[in-house]
């Protein structure tokens, strides 16, 4: 790609995690602080004196955030304390909790893009050091497998793309998407008490609905992979309403379960911690739970499921996947068939 065009692609970009004396740098580290206890208020001496500036400076980076929908409590010989934030991904905000997490990896946040994944490959082109995170806000050709678009218009999703430099076989990273979406699901489960499930190979599923997807496309050179790129769609708020005609037959959003609008800073902050975590596991062969994880979340299993491989059309009772990651079938004569990719569907009892 040109130069020329891959720094067109800056304008709107903010580098987060790494503060420094930038102004969104030290907006971040005070909201850390203010985020850190909500019902407390912080005296303006004490975040002055934290950050080596004065009362003045910080007053002015907090009447800086206003314009955001950020909301202070400012009370004389007490301090400051945060009322109100937005619920829509912010830069300031997302690094803010990324700080209290001791999230230290680079990342990239966009207000719009043609594609995380795209922006993550352009990165890796110019040697970006891994691993590093993409957001956008937007997106104007997201894409899922084989080519498909992602529907990616809405404030309310989370479109995200992580880039590694693994440096395994192929044959060894072949679970390496399983594994990171049992860790985003758990994640999930956690955190919001639903029953969100795995449908290999690539989508989490709540409710007989997709709620999030996942790509992985990687570059390979001879035996082992030089560059992995892990893109997530996530549906966390609005109504199915919201989402495009096409799809509200077939997917949802984690709001309409939990029946409130969530905090998507906090929640991709910690979405971004579970993968960077699962991405390390995997890389340390810390991944003793994956059978247990998995049977636990197969959204497929013991189902009647159809195949679709190339022009063929299969089908069977799904059995689980084995530990290279490939789907195990039980066909209708007994008799059991494994698949590395391929397209499934439930189906009619068999």
């Amino acid at each position: 790609m040109p130069k020329k065009k891959f720094l067109t692609n800056l304008k709107n970009v903010s580098s987060t995690n790494h503060p420094g004396t930038n102004k969104e740098s030290v907006n971040s580290l005070i909201i850390s602080q203010l985020i850190k206890e909500p019902k407390r208020h912080l005296s303006g001496s004490a975040l002055a004196e934290t950050f080596n500036t004065s009362r003045v400076t910080i007053w002015n980076h907090l009447s800086s955030l206003k314009k955001d929908g950020f909301i202070f409590e400012a009370i004389k010989n007490k301090g400051y304390r945060l009322l109100k934030f937005p619920l829509t991904l912010h830069p300031t905000l997302l690094s803010a909790h990324l700080l209290n997490l001791d999230v230290k990896e680079l990342l990239f946040f966009f207000n719009e893009l043609d594609s995380t994944q795209n922006e993550a490959e352009r990165r890796l082109s110019h040697h970006q050091l891994t691993p590093f995170t993409v957001i956008a806000k937007k997106q104007s050709q997201g894409r899922g497998r084989r080519g498909r678009t992602w529907a990616a218009s809405s404030h309310n999703n989370l479109y995200i793309s992580f880039a590694f430099q693994p440096n395994l076989s192929p044959y060894t990273l072949q679970t390496f998407s399983l594994w990171i979406g049992l860790n985003v699901c758990h994640l999930l489960n956690s955190f919001f008490n639903i029953s969100t499930k795995i449908k290999w190979p690539n989508d989490l599923i709540l409710q007989d609905k997709k709620v999030a997807g996942f790509l992985a496309e990687a570059r390979i050179d001879a035996d082992h992979t030089r560059d992995l790129i892990l893109g997530i769609g996530l549906n966390i708020n609005g109504s199915i309403t919201t989402l495009p005609k096409d799809l509200q037959s077939k997917a949802t959003t984690l709001e309409t379960f939990t029946g409130n609008p969530l905090d998507m800073n906090f929640l991709t902050a910690h979405l971004i911690q579970t993968t960077l975590k699962a991405y390390r596991d995997f890389m340390q062969g810390k991944t003793t739970d994956f059978k247990s994880l998995w049977t636990q979340y197969d959204h497929l299993k013991d189902q009647p499921v159809t195949i679709y491989q190339n022009e063929e059309k299969i089908d069977g009772i799904a059995n689980g996947i084995d530990q290279n990651g490939n789907l195990i079938l039980q066909l209708p004569n007994g008799s059991f068939k494994r698949f590395n990719t391929a397209e499934v569907t439930l189906s009619q009892p068999i």
